[in-house]
């Protein structure tokens, strides 16, 4: 009898939907790492893309310039170093695996004059491979602002080996015939539907568009505002594309709208906090959109300054619908003596939302037990218009002052959740033994806001299907396995 009461519990509450996510309270752990071994000199995961079941991740290879002339000058003129290369993974419904490596391309420069025993060398360039990454799913879009482009690369299927594939370079990208600077071009890139968006270092945008031939992009428009905060972070949805300020500035907010033919600036948006503090800054540190919804960090807004615990970071949710001002219905706030600054990096889908800290401290008693661990929130809509912290996303490695996900966080349709820590192998990083790529499994995660599947005139049904949905799962119990 005992038995069947768990199930008799589960099939009544299925007759009626009620949030249910005991499973997702309190701190949680990665449930895959990814961090591969490097040789000399590689850094790894400070550029990455995720888009469905394909992760593209940067291994960097820094090099000395002086070290490999000189390597040159004793090797008879020719030093090479390691190249970078662009690891790309597939999910398979249980790990992610490698599946190809796309290595920098081999230019070399010529060093006309070294020493008076060797007038010349030639060594290989740094080119800022994979600086940026763009993955959609038969597409790749890698940036080389060291060299001003853009590759792109296409996805076919191997031609010798079943049910595998392979990545072919198609074309570059270039900026050309701009009235903007052009270095540092491919800095960053933000992409939806047929619409690339290209980054310069000064923070010019150039809006790529596909013409009518196949992997095909033109330059469609130029976009820049001649202030120095414009333009760090941007992010495109749709039509609506928004973009973020530089670090130290006070902070706002950009919104450009399409008309179906050009980008047109509709609104200037502007810290919305009604008592704000003139020692508040970087609003707009990090921006993100997913149809109609918007959210907004103000990475160093002074907490204490406002009455709430912990050093800096609040972030914002609101509505953007066509053609209408920007209205913020939600506020992130964790209110927690640990802050350090939440709002380094954010990301939004329709019903769930992620926002950084790399510098939380844990906090016993009011003293700081261990600094700079770093810490993810994680949000879901639980109705209309509001948003609440479900978990923190910590790892299972965390260490002191290793400021986890300094590289950025993310949320996917397609259920995961990413949080990018670089590591070196020569150790510059505190924590260089912790750092990778850890992806957090959030497809059976419950408790999001929808409108109910069944007639309102039932709600007593409602309430008792998810009591009995909770006396279920303290009857039978749960247990996590981490996946490895």
């Amino acid at each position: 009898m005992f038995k069947l009461f768990p199930l008799l519990t589960i099939f009544i509450s299925l007759n009626c939907w009620a949030p249910h996510y005991t499973d997702w309270s309190g701190i949680r752990f990665e449930d895959w790492k990814i961090a591969p071994t490097l040789a000399s000199g590689g850094s790894f995961a400070d550029h990455y893309s995720i888009h469905n079941d394909q992760l593209a991740v940067l291994e960097h290879y820094e090099y000395s310039r002086n070290d490999l002339i000189n390597e040159a000058i004793a090797g008879g003129g020719v030093a090479r170093k390691d190249p970078s290369q662009v690891n790309i993974y597939q999910f398979n419904g249980t790990n992610w695996n490698l599946t190809n490596s796309l290595s920098e391309p081999d230019i070399i420069e010529a060093t006309p004059y070294v020493s008076p025993e060797e007038p010349s060398v030639i060594i290989s360039s740094a080119t800022g491979f994979g600086q940026s990454l763009v993955i959609r799913n038969d597409i790749l879009f890698i940036g080389m602002p060291s060299l001003g482009t853009v590759k792109l690369y296409a996805k076919q299927p191997h031609p010798t080996i079943a049910e595998s594939h392979v990545w072919i370079h198609q074309n570059d990208i270039l900026p050309l015939a701009v009235s903007l600077p052009t270095e540092g071009f491919g800095k960053s890139m933000a992409f939806s539907e047929n619409v690339l968006i290209i980054q310069n270092n000064q923070g010019g945008l150039f809006v790529h568009k596909k013409n009518g031939v196949a992997l095909k992009w033109e330059l469609d428009q130029e976009i820049y505002i001649d202030e120095p905060c414009f333009s760090k972070d941007f992010e495109l949805s749709g039509n609506t594309l928004i973009i973020g300020s530089k670090d130290g500035c006070t902070g706002k907010v950009w919104i450009f709208e399409s008309n179906g033919d050009k980008f047109n600036l509709t609104e200037t948006y502007f810290n919305p906090d009604p008592s704000p503090h003139p020692a508040d800054s970087e609003f707009g540190h990090s921006v993100s959109i997913n149809g109609d919804n918007i959210l907004i960090t103000h990475s160093r807004y002074i907490l204490d300054l406002h009455g709430f615990s912990g050093a800096a970071g609040i972030a914002y949710i609101g509505k953007k619908a066509p053609g209408l001002p920007l209205n913020m219905t939600s506020i992130l706030n964790p209110n927690d003596a640990g802050t350090g600054e939440f709002g380094w990096d954010a990301d939004i889908l329709d019903s769930k939302a992620i926002v950084n800290d790399p510098y939380f401290s844990s906090v016993v008693d009011g003293s700081i037990t261990e600094s700079g661990l770093g810490m993810n929130y994680l949000y879901v809509k639980t109705a209309e218009d509001t948003w609440e912290n479900l978990a923190k996303l910590s790892r299972s490695d965390a260490a002191p002052n290793s400021w986890f996900g300094r590289s950025g966080v993310e949320v996917t349709d397609s259920g995961f959740a990413v949080v990018a820590d670089p590591y070196s192998e020569s150790g510059t990083h505190p924590g260089a033994a912790f750092g990778g790529i850890y992806i957090y499994d959030l497809r059976n995660m419950e408790g999001l806001y929808l409108d109910s599947i069944y007639n309102e005139d039932i709600p007593v049904i409602g309430m008792i299907g998810s009591l009995m949905l909770a006396l279920s799962i303290l009857g039978v119990g749960w247990s996590r396995i981490r996946k490895q």
